[in-house]
């Protein structure tokens, strides 16, 4: 999972007890529920989805078996 925030509008300490969350999704649920209440989210919605991944296209590529190396030298997102 990717996300990007800017600093100043989580807690500080939003993250500092990441080792007690019961999950990295819950943990990240409560430091951006203020952002979200206030509706000031964004979402990269997927326009390949595959089954596997939810998010291929529009300049992303999800792969986690890979090397970076790798998949860019293969191009997958390619139409060869």
């Amino acid at each position: 999972d990717f996300f990007a925030v800017r600093p100043e509008h989580v807690d500080k300490n939003a993250f500092a007890n990441w080792n007690e969350a019961k999950n990295a999704e819950n943990q990240a649920t409560l430091a951006f529920r203020n952002i979200v209440k206030a509706r000031r989210e964004a979402w990269i919605w997927g326009n390949h989805i595959d089954g596997a991944c939810r998010i291929r296209g529009g300049g992303i590529w999800h792969d986690q078996s890979r090397l970076c190396e790798d998949v860019r030298q293969q191009e997958p997102w390619s139409k060869r």
